[in-house]
């Protein structure tokens, strides 16, 4: 949608879909992205989450996104 770029709206859904993930109990999120694909990219780093895998496909570098629920207790 051309008239949202640069608005932060995608940014605004993810991070609300991590908060509403952690809200139920979630204890991580997973994202998968095309390795070449910035605003992709982008949107996943301010949503908090961090590059936890690259992987070479048939299309290119696949990137795979994590973030762990910080109130997760960890053993």
């Amino acid at each position: 949608m051309p008239a949202a770029r640069d608005r932060g709206f995608a940014t605004e859904a993810m991070t609300a879909l991590v908060e509403l993930s952690f809200a139920r109990g979630w204890q991580r999120v997973v994202a998968c992205t095309d390795g070449g694909h910035g605003p992709a990219a982008r949107v996943a780093q301010k949503a908090g989450l961090r590059i936890v895998a690259v992987d070479e496909t048939a299309h290119g570098l696949g990137w795979t996104w994590m973030l762990v629920n910080p109130s997760w207790p960890r053993t």
